[in-house]
């Protein structure tokens, strides 16, 4: 194993230590950590590479997922468990942005490797889904900036009230409208938002099939491109 990677492993294994024995420590969170400085940068606009969709197993037929796939992305990869192998492998190819949806533990990981590697964040996002409303915190730059208003409008075709909240700079409730096709259209049209960054073109259709996977509890969302 050599030097680099050995320090990573030691600060990530850390890290992961202190949000167990003291949770209360929002800033001992690589994802909280990477919201709260984000804001203080700019990726700038996005340079255009393939595609590649990730998600983990238990998201990978999510309406976020569904809808990356009508985009016909170049790859998809499916995590199993903590995956620093394949998130690494992913940031060291450099031919390919990410766009994905997956949990907490492989987002910490993963915003610490981006770090690592020299990655630029365009996209960050924290979702809380409850049983009739959900919460939203994310970090947006450069032309990743319309996928603010793709979650607002997906979030407004929803049957639920939900809260949005953009790093460091406001926030707003909205209550839904009952008419969504799909009880987490949402998230497909982030989606489709995130994977349409910068190609100058409308969106890709919005099309979802039910049943699908359900995303319950937390789930993070990204959009970073290789460097």
């Amino acid at each position: 194993m050599d030097a680099k990677r050995r320090i990573l492993l030691k600060g990530i294994t850390a890290t992961a230590a202190v949000s167990t024995v003291a949770p209360h420590v929002i800033l001992a969170d690589p994802v909280e950590q990477a919201l709260v400085t984000l804001r203080e940068t700019s990726a700038g606009d996005l340079v255009q590479k393939p595609i590649v969709a990730v998600a983990i197993e238990s998201l990978k037929n999510s309406a976020f997922m569904q809808a990356v796939r009508t985009a016909q992305p170049a790859e998809e990869v499916i995590l199993q468990g903590v995956d620093f192998s394949v998130l690494r492998e992913l940031l060291t190819q450099k031919e390919n942005n990410l766009v994905g949806i997956i949990d907490h533990a492989n987002a910490a990981v993963l915003v610490q490797l981006s770090r690592h590697y020299n990655a630029k964040i365009h996209w960050l996002g924290q979702h809380a889904i409850y049983d009739h409303s959900t919460a939203h915190n994310f970090f947006k730059s450069g032309d990743s900036s319309s996928c603010h208003a793709s979650l607002l409008e997906g979030l407004g075709a929803c049957e639920a009230s939900h809260a949005v909240r953009e790093q460091g700079l406001h926030s707003s409730r909205i209550s839904g409208k009952a008419t969504a096709v799909h009880p987490q259209a949402w998230a497909g049209h982030l989606a489709l938002a995130l994977h349409d960054v910068g190609k100058g073109t409308a969106n890709t259709p919005l099309v979802l099939n039910q049943p699908s996977q359900l995303i319950s509890g937390s789930a993070v969302t990204f959009l970073i491109e290789t460097c």
